[in-house]
């Protein structure tokens, strides 16, 4: 009912915003302990995504490298948070292909949108939480202050292609049939749908190459992304200012939304409902007894 997509709305409008205020409290006031509030809407977050999208056939978007890379930043905590290289893995990915897709897939916090709420956090956390654990003093890692750049960079890539040769294997072989025939939607398929630069260069080659020509565009971004990761590693002025910068973005894109999208749609209902309203008082005055 009407009633009940409201109630799902409001819920979801004061969730956003309570995870807004939360997390900016945390990381200003206790920013040592922001990965504890990270690892737990995290664990709370990605399962309702997961339960959200099975119900549609969108779960194999789960398979993204966004939600691997998560998964590395939680294992590198409670896993592995006795080497720092594997924290070091973490920021890069935190840092890098997270933190610039915010901008890639415009990423926007609106509020009353369980789904974009989520797909903001899982894009924005994550760097603030790794940028937070390398410059402030905390017990639960130890960074490195300094890695060499080819090393940053080739042991970030090995761990990036276990992802990729994984969800080539799956979505491409495996799964073919299912992805081709729509049965369940990838990123592929959604950019492949899209007017998008990734489909006017995938659709300049034969399409039984086209997954293949994906897989290595994205693996360009991601190391370029890296790259630029690195130099945020070594500075916490540039860090702070990108996280920001790409904050702010998130919740520009979120303006957007509500400013256009929501404006088209209230000028057209009020529209309606002046069209409607004068036909009411043309019908009134046309059986009116003055006009008999």
């Amino acid at each position: 009912s009407i009633v009940y997509v409201l109630r799902n709305v409001q819920a979801a409008y004061m969730l956003g915003v309570v995870n807004v205020v939360v997390m900016t409290g945390v990381a200003c006031g206790w920013p040592h302990l922001y990965h504890l509030y990270h690892a737990i809407a995290t664990l709370i977050l990605i399962p309702t995504r997961l339960v959200q999208y099975k119900l549609v056939n969108w779960h194999y978007f789960l398979l993204d490298f966004c939600y691997y890379a998560n998964a590395i930043l939680l294992a590198s905590l409670w896993c592995f948070n006795d080497s720092p290289r594997a924290f070091t893995i973490a920021f890069g990915f935190s840092c890098g292909p997270l933190l610039w897709a915010v901008a890639a897939f415009r990423n926007s916090l609106v509020f009353h949108s369980l789904d974009k709420c989520i797909s903001a956090f899982i894009h924005i956390s994550p760097p603030l939480c790794a940028a937070l654990l390398r410059f402030i003093p905390n017990s639960k890692v130890n960074p490195e202050e300094r890695v060499p750049f080819f090393e940053y960079m080739w042991q970030s890539f090995a761990v990036y292609l276990v992802w990729a040769v994984l969800y080539y294997i799956k979505v491409f072989v495996f799964s073919l049939d299912k992805v081709k025939d729509g049965r369940r939607l990838t990123l592929f398929t959604w950019l492949m749908d899209s007017s998008s630069v990734v489909r006017k260069i995938c659709f300049r080659f034969q399409e039984h190459t086209r997954p293949l020509v994906f897989i290595a565009g994205h693996a360009v971004f991601f190391n370029v992304c890296i790259a630029v990761s690195w130099l945020l590693y070594h500075s916490m002025e540039l860090t702070t200012t990108i996280v920001l910068v790409m904050a702010a973005l998130c919740v520009w894109n979120g303006g957007n939304f509500y400013f256009e999208v929501f404006a088209r749609r209230y000028e057209s209902e009020l529209v309606k409902s002046l069209a409607k309203h004068s036909n009411n008082v043309a019908e009134g005055a046309a059986t009116s007894p003055k006009s008999q």
